[in-house]
């Protein structure tokens, strides 16, 4: 669970992962296998699927960043 300054957790991270990024407008960005998970924490703390990179030969997503101002996404997979 991940906790802004207080002690309620703000959302619940995906099973199996350990990396996320935030972005500018506080949306939390996960992967779990080959799929990119976003968690708008401010509105609902669930997550909903942002892409599957499967088809891509994709397996693994186990690394991400984003630039400041959440317009460049580096992900790196296997």
């Amino acid at each position: 669970t991940y906790r802004l300054l207080h002690p309620d957790g703000i959302a619940r991270a995906l099973e199996g992962s350990e990396d996320f990024v935030w972005t500018p407008d506080g949306t939390l960005l996960m992967c779990r296998g080959a799929i990119l998970y976003q968690c708008k924490p401010a509105n609902a703390p669930t997550w909903t699927q942002l892409a599957d990179f499967s088809a891509l030969g994709i397996n693994q997503l186990t690394r991400l960043a984003i630039d400041p101002q959440g317009k460049k996404l580096a992900l790196v997979g296997q």
